[in-house]
């Protein structure tokens, strides 16, 4: 008969153990990793929008081009007629 396979050591056992306990991630690294990713949705949603906001209120370019066309156009005629 052949002898009895030998037992892993108490150390072995243990460490192995300990292996299988460390697996993955725990709880608090879950909590920890969506609190940071709440948070970075929270800051980027908010310089969203702070800068549609901003373009909303802001003053369009329109009116102002709108304001200088009548001039610019008499210039052109009366730079026509002169001619």
């Amino acid at each position: 008969m052949s002898p009895p396979p030998a037992l892993p050591s108490r150390r072995l056992r243990r460490s192995s153990v300990l292996a299988e306990a460390r697996a993955g991630f725990s709880l608090v690294e879950l909590m920890v990793g969506l609190s940071l990713g709440m948070l970075t949705l929270l800051a980027m949603s908010q310089v969203y929008v702070a800068f549609v906001s901003a373009s909303f209120s802001a003053p369009s370019a329109k009116p102002a081009r709108s304001g200088t066309w009548r001039p610019l156009m008499e210039v052109d005629t009366y730079a026509r007629e002169s001619e």
